[in-house]
């Protein structure tokens, strides 16, 4: 089907226009369709995405290999994070909790617990080997819709989480509802770098087009349904309640 030339961006409702298409090696839909917001700068999947087909394309993962091949990356977030959190999380806290969006097989869970064993942790994570893992290992682990946990925490976490969500809005309008007062939320995500705003210029010039799809298909796809900037991230969080607090942006 030919996208349409124009959507509405996810994030702040502005305009954004259809920008490429590429191939989803995951199920359906079979060709994903990119847009990018020109006020904002998100660079986002604009077809729906179901839950079926979300849940479908992570079936299709070697979860096993896919963890050992990013555990050194992951396991220097979680040190970062740790230490970020260190001032939110006082060592000697009694009755802090923290939920993990996205928890995977409870790594940063486990950490976390090890870091601050007063610290009441529990994880959200779709139905799954994942889950199953992580509850193993000890861990209250949320496979419902983040609306329907019934549970406060004094932080919510989304480790390499807010770029996956079909609706990050409600993402995060979830995750507020689910802190208690003067509570945080905690993001790390890739965002647009200097390579990807080199590859989205070629990817207008004929003849660079099958390069410039190469490099943006590492970086948007079924798994990854949004690429932000710093401003969609902010104006996302700024609807949903937040008020920022600390932002740093590495390459």
């Amino acid at each position: 089907m030919r996208p349409s030339k124009r959507e509405l961006c996810k994030v702040c409702g502005q305009e954004a226009k259809y920008y490429l298409s590429i191939p989803n090696d995951h199920g359906e839909p079979q060709v994903l369709h990119l847009f990018l917001c020109r006020h904002c700068g998100l660079l986002f999947v604009g077809n729906p995405v179901t839950d079926a087909q979300l849940a479908h394309a992570y079936g299709t993962l070697d979860w096993q290999q896919y963890y050992k091949e990013i555990g050194f990356a992951t396991a220097g977030k979680i040190a970062r994070a740790l230490d970020d959190l260190r001032a939110l999380v006082p060592v000697s806290a009694n009755h802090r909790s923290v939920l993990d969006v996205g928890c995977g097989y409870g790594h940063f869970l486990d950490a976390l617990s090890r870091a601050y064993p007063s610290v009441r942790a529990a994880g959200s994570e779709l139905q799954g080997e994942p889950a199953l893992a992580c509850r193993a290992r000890g861990f209250t682990v949320f496979t419902c819709d983040l609306e329907e946990v019934g549970e406060k925490f004094n932080i919510v976490a989304l480790l390499d989480v807010a770029e996956h969500v079909p609706s990050p809005n409600r993402t995060f309008a979830a995750c507020h509802s689910l802190l208690e007062k003067e509570g945080y939320i905690y993001i790390h995500t890739p965002r647009r770098c200097v390579w990807d705003n080199l590859f989205l210029f070629l990817a207008r010039i004929p003849g660079s087009r099958r390069f410039s799809k190469a490099w943006l298909r590492t970086r948007v796809s079924i798994f990854h349904l949004q690429l932000w900037t710093d401003k969609a991230l902010k104006l996302a969080l700024e609807k949903t309640g937040f008020g920022l607090v600390y932002l740093k942006s590495e390459l």
